[in-house]
């Protein structure tokens, strides 16, 4: 994580931004003349515009290439996903924030959860380019096989090799369980 939000205090977050938890998504809060610098009627201009062009509506809503929601806070760039985590459980994230359905856009407080690199990287989606249409099996055209493998502890472990792809999917779905992979681990990108 940018070690510059954390600069950023939760209660701070709290005294500008509203979370709506059922919908996953963020509100500017009202602000008052007082946080704006400069004398009493500029402040007060300053204020009303603000508020005219932002109070009420909907913050960090801005796709990214990788989809996910963010925006500025507080002249710092920042995922929507990160913010809400830090809003719900008063502390920002130590590490990767997961959307465990896979939705990236999806920023529901029971759809994010904190977790390592490493389990973050059991949640994920099947890549695009798989030729198999399995995660963790491709095909040995040499001999006419799928060969099946995953990734468990740093090391990538070979599975073994089947006639058919569906044989070397179930390969693959029982070390899933094995190694502690999510069930949503290998689901079709979105």
């Amino acid at each position: 994580m940018n070690s510059n939000l954390r600069s950023i205090p939760i209660e701070t977050l709290r005294s500008i931004l509203r979370l709506d938890e059922a919908a996953g998504k963020l509100y500017w809060i009202k602000r008052e003349a007082s946080v704006f610098g400069g004398d009493k009627a500029t402040a007060e201009l300053t204020a009303k515009k603000w508020n005219s062009r932002f109070a009420g509506k909907e913050a960090l809503y801005s796709k990214d290439k990788g989809g996910y929601c963010r925006g500025a806070v507080l002249s710092k760039d920042i995922k929507a996903h990160r913010v809400i985590y830090a809003l719900v459980h008063g502390e920002w994230p130590e590490s990767d924030i997961d959307h465990i359905n896979g939705d990236r856009s999806d920023n529901r407080p029971e759809n994010l959860r904190s977790v390592s690199r490493s389990e973050n990287m059991k949640n994920s989606a099947l890549r695009i380019t798989s030729s198999t249409g399995y995660l963790g099996v491709s095909f040995n055209k040499g001999c006419g096989n799928y060969r099946a493998h995953i990734q468990a502890d740093g090391r990538l472990l070979h599975l073994g090799y089947f006639d058919t792809a569906d044989d070397a999917r179930k390969a693959r779905i029982s070390a899933d369980k094995k190694h502690g992979y999510h069930k949503n681990h290998g689901r079709s990108a979105a």
